[in-house]
């Protein structure tokens, strides 16, 4: 695989990822700290991820996979909100943003818009580290159709999967004729990875923007 495909010329989106360095700029000057959250989901991502998330539901509990489930609008789960500094390592709720436990979070919508933005920046700065940010603009050959990696797919995606999984689908992509990449589904033998990998797919072909 050739992990120095060229940037396209015409991103659909600014570069996220390179957005570290010019960053909130103006307070800079004004001698404030930098905003350290490089990336906000616009009104259009947020709505299409609490749609398929909990149908835009605030109060919606999924009690499946452990722990308290999944919590609000968007199904956020107890590692989430440790990765957020919302639970210690008890297992606490600890009073970031006034929310000192589960009902408090499912019944304050400002406090879960808040937390999506602390949810993406940790999964921003989860793929960075890995390098899953390579990957951005890759033209893909999906199952349902084609489209390019953007970063809203990528952070979309690790929402759901995990950035760490994410990184896994990426690894297995290879190169079509056509210079489109692709998923060969015929050789991922566990057929776990391989649903969790078209998972993977859809999400980011759904945000693809």
């Amino acid at each position: 695989m050739n992990s120095t495909y060229p940037i396209h010329e015409k991103s659909k989106e600014r570069d996220l990822f390179k957005a570290d360095n010019d960053n909130n700029l103006e307070d800079e000057e004004d001698g404030k700290e930098a905003n350290q959250n490089p990336y906000i989901f616009s009104e259009e991502m947020r709505n299409l991820l609490g749609e398929i998330e909990s149908g835009n539901n605030y109060s919606k509990v999924n009690s499946e996979g452990g722990g308290f489930g999944a919590l609000g609008k968007y199904q956020i789960r107890r590692d989430g909100f440790k990765d957020m500094g919302y639970i210690d390592r008890n297992n606490q709720w600890i009073g970031k943003n006034n929310i000192y436990s589960s009902q408090d979070y499912l019944n304050n919508e400002q406090a879960q818009e808040k937390a999506l933005d602390d949810f993406m920046q940790v999964k921003y700065n989860q793929l960075k580290n890995n390098g899953s940010h390579q990957y951005k603009n890759y033209p893909i050959k999906g199952i349902a159709d084609n489209f390019d990696i953007t970063d809203t797919g990528l952070l979309a995606a690790s929402h759901r999967e995990g950035a760490g999984a994410v990184h896994n689908y990426l690894s297995h992509l290879e190169k079509d004729q056509s210079g489109r990449y692709y998923i060969d589904y015929d050789k991922i033998q566990d057929p776990r990875i391989r649903e969790m990998f078209k998972r993977i797919e859809t999400r980011l072909r759904r945000f693809a923007k």
